[in-house]
């Protein structure tokens, strides 16, 4: 998924850029450290599940930059199904 995959979900523009990549990264390193930090980006990136969770976390992070209410139900719940993928071998696997 494309920066530009992320801002078009987000219905924003160009100037909004720095912002949606900032809340991207912090969004992949959440994940990464959640899972396994160990692991590469490029593992987790093979699931598709991986992509609705970053959606899903670079939107409240983009929205609401202090996480003033924690993850979403929606996010903890893709997050902990995408640690069960990652760290469970082939049970499950898409």
């Amino acid at each position: 998924m494309t920066t530009q995959d992320l801002m078009d979900e987000l219905h924003v523009d160009g100037d909004e850029q720095p912002a949606v990549e900032r809340a991207r990264a912090t969004a992949e390193e959440y994940v990464r450290g959640a899972i396994d930090y160990n692991r590469p980006l490029s593992e987790y990136e093979q699931y598709p599940l991986f992509d609705s969770l970053l959606v899903a976390l670079v939107t409240q992070i983009y929205f609401d930059k202090e996480l003033s209410t924690g993850l979403s139900r929606g996010a903890t719940m893709l997050l902990i199904q995408l640690r069960g993928r990652v760290l469970g071998g082939s049970a499950g696997a898409e």
